[in-house]
């Protein structure tokens, strides 16, 4: 399986991130939240894996990411289209 990851937001302020996660979910169809951390929600799902994350670089931010969960092209699919 490829990821792929992808930085939704990033700020200083977690209320507004909370709220970038929400509407990210919601714009992705993710439903409700699967659990949680110490940043906020986390939604996970067959193609997405939303969060809050801090910042690994930059003290005091943290940044909403969204993980594209890719699955490869099997074999088959391959035989069927021909590569």
């Amino acid at each position: 399986m490829k990821i792929k990851r992808e930085i939704v937001a990033q700020g200083s302020d977690q209320e507004v991130m909370r709220q970038k996660l929400e509407e990210t979910a919601a714009t992705h169809a993710l439903g409700p939240a699967n659990s949680s951390n110490e940043h906020g929600a986390i939604y996970i799902n067959a193609k997405y894996d939303l969060r809050i994350e801090r910042d690994p670089g930059t003290w005091g931010q943290y940044r909403v990411m969204l993980t594209h969960k890719l699955q490869p092209k099997t074999s088959l699919w391959s035989k069927l289209t021909g590569r």
